[in-house]
């Protein structure tokens, strides 16, 4: 495998992918949470293929081939876990991101004495 294919564009694709994934849950209201996980998936899938196109030369499959030129099954599976569980998290986060809690002691209270009743 050829590991010079690193360019400038590589490194200004994989920043630029970053800010556009920040700004969609910045700015992106959370109703539409579903949207915002599907686009914050996609920004992922796209960050690890110029990542990898970066390192292999290839676009579309690059983060499965190996050292030996061998597709593996254990990176499709790694791969597409930790996509849809970063995403999850990283749109859970943003969910939460705006919200204020307040500490009630007379609620807590409450609750710990109906509970031993």
């Amino acid at each position: 495998m050829n590991h010079n294919n690193w360019k400038w564009f590589h490194s200004v694709g994989l920043v630029a992918i970053i800010v556009v994934t920040y700004l969609v849950g910045l700015l992106m209201p959370t109703s539409q949470i579903l949207l915002m996980w599907l686009l914050t998936l996609m920004g992922l899938v796209i960050f690890t293929m110029l990542a990898s196109h970066s390192i292999t030369g290839l676009f579309w499959l690059g983060w499965l081939i190996d050292e030996q030129y061998r597709m593996s099954l254990s990176r499709l599976q790694m791969f597409l876990w930790t996509v849809v569980v970063l995403s999850a998290f990283f749109t859970a986060g943003r969910k939460q991101w705006g919200q204020t809690y307040t500490f009630d002691k007379m609620t807590l209270v409450w609750k710990r004495c109906k509970q031993h009743q």
